[in-house]
């Protein structure tokens, strides 16, 4: 359960950079807001594996939000990288 609380921790973080975004360093932001999201992904993964692994009966509600979550997420990255590839190419 620490790979979830880590995982809201780094969309957390990228959320707040986010609210911040512009300026010269705009570059290194989409970049550092990629790394959070990214790991927020590997997080659910952890998380979702060791469900598996652990032989523990998990309530099929939880799997499902889970899962649901890492889908949310895996989208957002996508959304993201689209608006690095958009800032990259239109900085001159």
């Amino acid at each position: 359960m620490d790979a979830l609380g880590d995982a809201v921790d780094e969309l957390k973080q990228s959320t707040e950079s986010m609210s911040h975004l512009g300026g010269k360093a705009i570059g290194y932001q989409i970049n550092s807001i990629q790394t959070w999201v990214s790991a927020a992904l590997t997080d659910y993964n952890t998380c979702m594996d060791g469900f598996r692994a652990s032989g523990v009966n998990v309530r099929k509600e939880v799997r499902s939000h889970v899962l649901n979550t890492l889908h949310l997420t895996s989208n957002a990255l996508d959304l993201i990288n689209g608006l690095s590839s958009t800032i990259i190419h239109s900085v001159p």
